[in-house]
């Protein structure tokens, strides 16, 4: 499938849904994510083809029955691409695990990721439309049969183009050439004859095929193709002065240094103007292969548009229940799936059970989290995951826009609005100065899925209450079953998120308008991220009501009055880690946000890759509720209102009792 939007979930099993019961919330979430995959509806049957074409009386017999397999592997047959065509009726590929070779059946799901390269090589495609220029960054389990579709991918492009190199890297140079010799030879050797051209060179590290003879003068030369498959390792060095028409680099998660390989060798994919791409780049990766060098790979598909990569995702259920059609019994797969999950679950492993996800992933979210240690205990977040899976729809989301004299907020529910959350602005809250705001900036952008996201969070401080109030809540809290009732308890408690907006709009100022929005609903203050500064400049413009000023550090004696918001330095920082780790400790099942949950079980504020944005937001805002001194003067005052004095207001130079 291609991933368009991220599905941001986890499908971790947990005591409040069954097997069935996830199972369903999957099938669910593809649907709402509209990557149900279309199912195929013909029949294709595989032809056999004869290892010479002697049994056809003449030479034009044979010559002509030998186009026609040329031309159906380059032009497609039986509403089937070339690529796919050819895959199914003229290949056998390596069986690693029985040995020798096997004719591979038709799947529907490899049928799509053909088209996808055709849509990307040629602009042809029955599903894709055309998307020459762009690259793919591919992502699926260990075991599917990946290699095989990029070998044979390689040999359709040097077999049906003219004078066209096919590059081939993978994490290291023996890799590289074994790969040569198992996914790309091996399946070139075992075509009928008559559909191979002869070697012109073969070694360890290139592949030439065509037809080398001499003109009437005597010169060689070589007729056919002229095409070539080159080998090299995955170094930049060993790849200046290649061009090539098609570059597969497999096992990416395991290259060391992928985004300077990849940035050093797109250019050489670009035709005769420099800037334009005509050769397709397919970086291929492994689920459970990023613990090691991933990092690059996860941000070369966090931020695939920056590359113009499509992220294409092949999910573990692929392969495992396919029907005559080559459709896959999607429903009874991940039933599986979830079966071996609860299984592990029940073992109370949670290491095993993340690198069980890992590999045999549903979503790209469950194949790119990391197994390793994060700087936040995971198995508390990993509950957490596991109890907002119960989904009781207790969240809500939609727009917030301003009516016609700009002076209040309405709500509009909207399903896939980007401001969310689990209570609405309380009216005894406000008065109490009780909600507070963090906004993580983000600098100016060209496209949407270039650079760092804006996060916002308004948090719910600590409501006040006697210890025999506090007994008695947490007595209910012991005794609450549901999710909604844990929730109604924690919001009458405080110290926790209660509204989430995750954006970037080009134009950052969009961005900090409805920040404002958010902080006007809610009557509270934001402090504001002082660098990259157009959404903190925006606000000292427009609305300097609505934030904090600059906070205190414990040598400061003096509030400034003139500075406001935060710029994130390293006492910052430190003081921030500090206050997320003992947040997560002591209050982890107050975190009511899927989204946040999942980022915090990969945040790492050391590796720029792993420091993300609703983390930093989140960590504001514990910075913003431990000042005291500031948070004394909390109450908004818009701009229109009138200052209140003593229990008076002032009005025509007079006082009036209110």
């Amino acid at each position: 499938m291609i991933i368009k939007n991220p599905i941001n979930e986890i499908f971790t099993p947990n005591s409040l849904e069954s097997i069935k019961d996830i199972t369903k919330r999957y099938m669910d979430t593809l649907e709402q994510h509209g990557y149900m995959p279309k199912p195929n509806l013909i029949k294709h049957k595989r032809i056999t083809l004869l290892q010479s074409l002697q049994h056809l009386k003449t030479k034009e017999e044979r010559e002509e029955r030998q186009l026609e397999y040329f031309r159906r592997w380059k032009n497609g047959h039986d509403a089937l691409n070339g690529t796919m065509y050819s895959y199914v009726n003229y290949t056998s590929i390596l069986d690693r695990a029985g040995g020798g070779a096997k004719r591979p059946e038709y799947r529907e799901y490899t049928n799509k990721t053909f088209e996808l390269i055709e849509s990307c090589l040629y602009g042809n495609s029955n599903y894709f439309g055309d998307n020459r220029g762009q690259g793919i960054i591919w992502l699926s389990k260990r075991g599917l049969g990946k290699s095989a579709e990029l070998g044979h991918a390689m040999n359709t492009v040097i077999s049906v183009n003219k004078e066209v190199t096919a590059l081939l890297t993978s994490k290291d140079e023996a890799a590289s050439d074994s790969f040569l010799q198992q996914k790309v030879k091996f399946n070139f050797y075992r075509y009928p004859s008559y559909l191979r051209y002869s070697e012109i060179e073969n070694n360890r590290g290139v592949y030439h095929v065509g037809k080398k003879t001499k003109d009437k003068d005597g010169n060689t030369i070589i007729l056919g193709n002229d095409s070539r498959i080159v080998s090299r390792a995955p170094t930049p060095e060993s790849l200046e002065g290649y061009g090539a028409r098609i570059w597969g680099h497999d096992e990416s998660g395991k290259t060391k240094n992928l985004l300077q390989l990849v940035d050093n060798t797109l250019p050489a994919l670009n035709g005769k103007d420099g800037i334009s791409r005509v050769g397709l780049p397919i970086l291929t990766g492994v689920a459970g292969d990023f613990d090691k060098f991933g990092q690059d790979y996860i941000e070369l598909w966090d931020k695939a548009e920056t590359r113009d990569l499509i992220r294409w995702f092949v999910p573990a259920f692929a392969g495992m229940h396919v029907d005559d059609y080559g459709n896959e019994d999607i429903e009874k797969a991940v039933f599986e799936i979830m079966t071996k999950r609860y299984k592990l679950f029940q073992y109370n492993n949670d290491q095993q059970l993340a690198e069980e996800m890992q590999k045999f992933p549903l979503t790209p979210e469950e194949a790119l989290q990391s197994t390793g240690t994060s700087i936040f205990n995971k198995t508390k977040l990993f509950h957490q995951s596991k109890v907002l899976a119960s989904n009781d729809n207790y969240m809500r989301e939609g727009e917030l826009n301003w009516d016609d004299n700009r002076k209040n907020i309405t709500f509009f529910p909207k399903k896939g609005g980007k401001i969310k959350f689990i209570e609405t602005p309380q009216r005894e809250s406000i008065t109490s100065a009780i909600y507070i705001a963090f906004v993580d900036a983000y600098g100016i952008q060209q496209k949407q899925t270039i650079g760092s996201k804006g996060a916002m969070y308004v948090f719910k401080r600590k409501v006040k209450m006697n210890d025999f109030e506090k007994e008695q809540l947490f007595t209910q809290l012991q005794d609450a079953v549901t999710l909604k009732q844990k929730l109604d308890i924690h919001l009458r408690m405080g110290y926790l998120p209660v509204c989430e907006y995750i954006d970037n709009p080009d134009d950052p100022r969009t961005f900090a308008e409805y920040c404002s929005r958010i902080c006007t609903w809610y009557n509270c203050k934001a402090l504001v991220e002082r660098e990259p500064s157009p959404i903190h400049i925006w606000f000292l413009d427009n609305a300097k009501h609505l934030m904090q000023r600059k906070p205190l550090k414990a040598s400061d004696v003096n509030i400034d009055f003139k500075e406001y918001g935060l710029k994130v330095d390293e006492y910052w920082k430190d003081h921030r880690r500090s206050f997320l780790q003992q947040y997560v400790e002591d209050y982890s099942d107050r975190i009511y946000f899927p989204n946040l949950v999942l980022d915090m079980t990969r945040y790492d504020d050391t590796v720029q890759t792993k420091k993300l944005d609703s983390v930093d937001a989140l960590g504001g805002c514990l910075i913003h509720d431990s000042q005291k001194r500031l948070l004394g003067d909390n109450i908004v005052k818009t701009t229109g209102q009138v200052q209140k004095l003593f229990g008076f207001t002032r009005e025509n130079n007079r006082f009036k009792k209110t």
